[in-house]
């Protein structure tokens, strides 16, 4: 089962960031912390572990996030290891680009999105799509008339 975590790090690091980044040059791409995680996890475990990654993880300046990286460092040098490998752009935010508007470390909108199209996603296009409009109509009605009361 380790192999499979090492194998996903290394195919990020190796294969997908840079195909990624050679697809759309000009789009930042990050990783959802939790999985991230989730996956250094399978072979780094501990409580104190992951909570010295997360308070590098949202860190707001570089001197932060170092001061917690080398916590990590002391606590699990294998992990540092593998989060020393990996670009700081795509998993902390004193490195995310002040051109973003969106500083979220977790993939939640993505995975409420698509928790919101669950009932339309196994439909034709045309009837997805459709339901997707329908549900974001009614979503945004309800919306306008929280907002006016």
């Amino acid at each position: 089962m380790h192999i499979w975590s090492d194998v996903l790090i290394w195919l990020c690091i190796q294969g997908l960031i840079p195909a990624l980044h050679g697809l759309l040059p000009n789009v930042e791409h990050r990783f959802c912390w939790k999985h991230l995680y989730g996956n250094l996890a399978k072979k780094h475990k501990g409580k104190q572990l992951r909570d010295e990654m997360w308070a590098a993880a949202k860190a707001t300046t570089v001197a932060d996030w170092k001061k917690h990286m080398k916590k990590v460092r002391v606590i699990n040098l294998d992990a540092h290891k593998v989060l020393e490998k990996m670009d700081p752009t795509t998993w902390a935010r004193s490195a995310f680009s002040p051109r973003s508007k969106c500083n979220s470390l977790l993939n939640n909108m993505s995975e409420s999105f698509n928790a919101f199209i669950l009932e339309s996603r196994d439909k034709p296009i045309i009837t997805c799509v459709e339901m997707i409009r329908e549900s974001l109509m009614v979503r945004m009605q309800e919306k306008r008339q929280v907002l006016n009361g």
